[in-house]
């Protein structure tokens, strides 16, 4: 948990891919962390250091706020996904781009909506 905030304040980073081994777990994003950080500070110990993601991320509000996409997505496709999600009501924060767009692929890369509001 310690390396994710510092990942935060360094780079600016919003979503964080969580693996166990090469199994994908989940995305954590940083209202995941809020959200573990208010419903732990009761406690006032609270280890950075010793506390794992996979504890942290059942803290986020949208478990399914991400999509697999292979690397050739355009950006317009991209943008789309985003956009059409939005219109059925579906949050999703980050695309995970692997080779032919499969959970079981190595990551690639990450598309966050925020990245489309740097380039309009």
């Amino acid at each position: 948990m310690a390396t994710i905030l510092q990942t935060i304040r360094e780079q600016e980073f919003t979503q964080f891919p969580v693996y166990d081994g090469e199994k994908f777990i989940g995305l954590l994003s940083e209202s995941g962390v809020t959200n573990w950080l208010s419903r732990n500070v009761e406690d006032e110990i609270v280890s950075l250091v010793e506390t794992k993601l996979h504890q942290v991320i059942s803290y986020e509000e949208e478990q399914h706020n991400y999509e697999f996409v292979d690397r050739e997505m355009s950006v317009y496709d991209a943008k789309e996904i985003f956009k059409d999600n939005l219109e059925e009501g579906i949050k999703i924060d980050a695309l995970l781009v692997t080779e032919n767009g499969k959970e079981e692929e190595g990551l690639l890369g990450i598309v966050t909506r925020w990245d489309f509001l740097r380039i309009q």
